[in-house]
């Protein structure tokens, strides 16, 4: 049920009107990371493997860390530069493995 109920929200959190991603306040935004990673952990205990919830956790969650380090980059003071340019290089990498992982998963079926 707790599962259920997270998987929900980590969907519902910039999804869908209030709660648009670019609406969203930096703590909402972090709560949204934040359960798109319990849910990854769950999943890769409950059942591990390249599954649709576990794509679109990685989809969600990808999505508004990238958001979140492009609104640090905007925003961000002359000495957060450096801090800011890894952790959008980071989400990057993790954007790129989303796509790897997509692509794999679809090669199941093809």
């Amino acid at each position: 049920l707790i599962v259920g109920i997270k998987e929900k929200l980590a969907q519902f959190y910039g999804n869908f009107i209030p709660y648009k991603l670019a609406d969203l306040s930096r703590p909402l935004k972090e709560r949204k990371i934040q359960v798109c990673q319990d849910m990854l952990d769950t999943i890769s205990r409950v059942d591990p493997g390249y599954t649709r919830t576990r794509g679109q956790m990685l989809a969600e969650m990808n999505k508004t860390k990238l958001v979140v380090a492009n609104d640090d980059l905007k925003n961000g003071e002359k000495g957060m530069e450096t801090i800011n340019k890894k952790r959008w290089e980071k989400a990057c990498l993790e954007k790129q493995f989303l796509h790897m992982y997509l692509a794999y998963y679809q090669s199941l079926f093809h």
